[in-house]
């Protein structure tokens, strides 16, 4: 299996399934698609506008920038 990290972002608290309904869909094609969900980053009542802001998605870069050793 590839692993990989799951990203789930919602732009307000009044969403209230957004979150959830992302989190199955990616773990769904995770499994359909031979891919080990080893982390899931989340960003919640967040704006998807800008990165700034988004620490989740800002560390889930950072951590994928850092080379293989």
């Amino acid at each position: 299996m590839i692993k990989a990290v799951g990203y789930i972002r919602r732009s307000t608290d009044r969403q209230d399934t957004s979150l959830d309904d992302q989190r199955k869909a990616i773990e769904q094609y995770a499994q359909a698609n031979g891919y080990e969900l080893i982390k899931f980053y989340e960003d919640d009542a967040v704006s998807g506008t800008s990165v700034n802001g988004r620490k989740a998605f800002q560390e889930m870069i950072d951590i994928a920038l850092i080379p293989s050793q």
